[in-house]
């Protein structure tokens, strides 16, 4: 079996190269340089119809860590109800508690919010303390992948705890390698290794098209005000040839 790629992108123009390229599945989300939160439904529209590609969307509702107050999670729940009426086909989330722990309880009621769509627990699991208590308490839940790095941060730093992880889990669930992977790493994960999924960027950035901009920042410096992270078509090429040649 060749080795599928799954792409995360925040907008249209990374949704379209994206799709061009051969990607085999997006994740969609909205600030990426934030780690990815919970895309509009807006943009969910669009990559349907720009995109013929299985949709997964990001749900986490603000940048920070991953333990939810009450409220917090009825966003979540809220976000998974609307953007299920939209025909995405899986959702992306993930939460814990303060002890580094998988929140089972919150996991459970977001699994059913989404069922019959594929989930994803998602780089929380790079936060827990023990990943094989966390790892049974997400298949228990019903998810069916788990993105991780290997508790690194980078999925190449973590390969071995990935390899181990992908043994433990079988076919229960689907361990999917991301982080920092490119063109250049990615055969490191082909092989005997099990792994079914990868998780890439490939992104780049491109400089924006004003002719004029004012001398302050709406962000934290200027210099994020001038250009925008998208989908680098020639490294997703790259990485998408070297797993597809048997």
């Amino acid at each position: 079996m060749l080795m599928k790629l799954e792409v995360c992108v925040d907008n249209v123009e990374s949704i379209v190269t994206a799709t061009e390229c051969g990607a085999n599945r997006l994740e969609l989300c909205s600030a990426l340089s934030s780690g990815g939160l919970t895309p509009t439904a807006g943009l969910v529209m669009a990559a349907k119809r720009l995109s013929g590609l299985p949709l997964h969307c990001m749900i986490r509702p603000r940048a920070g860590d991953f333990i939810y107050t009450e409220p917090e999670l009825q966003i979540m729940l809220d976000d998974i109800s609307c953007l299920s009426k939209l025909g995405v086909q899986g959702f992306v989330f993930g939460t814990l508690t303060s002890r580094g722990e998988v929140n089972i309880e919150q996991l459970i009621r977001l699994c059913e919010a989404a069922a019959g769509h594929h989930i994803t627990f998602h780089r929380a699991f790079d936060y827990t303390q023990d990943p094989d208590q966390a790892l049974e308490l997400i298949v228990s839940a019903g998810c069916d992948t788990l993105l991780t790095s290997g508790l690194k941060a980078s999925a190449l730093e973590g390969l071995q705890t990935l390899i181990r992880l992908q043994n433990r889990a079988g076919e229960r669930l689907t361990i999917m390698p991301g982080a920092g992977i490119t063109a250049e790493n990615i055969v490191q994960f082909l092989g005997d290794n099990g792994f079914k999924w990868l998780h890439m960027s490939a992104k780049k950035q491109r400089q924006i098209q004003a002719e004029y901009l004012p001398e302050f920042s709406l962000g934290s410096n200027l210099e994020e005000d001038l250009s925008i992270t998208v989908t680098n078509d020639g490294l997703l090429k790259k990485a998408l040839k070297i797993i597809s040649t048997p």
